[in-house]
């Protein structure tokens, strides 16, 4: 996803645009705070609606704010 023609969220837009009904796709974000804010980012200016986009992150950021607010925890499993 982190490559400048943005093909990996075009390839999202496309995932989710062919969903039906109720179907969401996942998204999951490897990195800290700023990877997965940068990615929401992204997600709103490539315009896919983020309500049919099940977000999922594993925390290999420093702080990890984000994944400890929302109750997922701030550290990867364990290599």
């Amino acid at each position: 996803i982190t490559d400048p023609t943005k093909a990996g969220f075009k390839h999202l837009a496309a995932e989710v645009e062919s969903l039906v009904d109720s179907d969401f796709a996942t998204c999951i974000v490897a990195g800290g705070d700023g990877t997965v804010m940068w990615t929401v980012e992204e997600m709103f200016k490539a315009g896919i609606p983020v309500d049919r986009v099940g977000l999922g992150t594993v925390p290999f950021g420093t702080g990890n704010d984000f994944s400890n607010v929302t109750g997922w925890g701030t550290k990867g499993a364990p290599l």
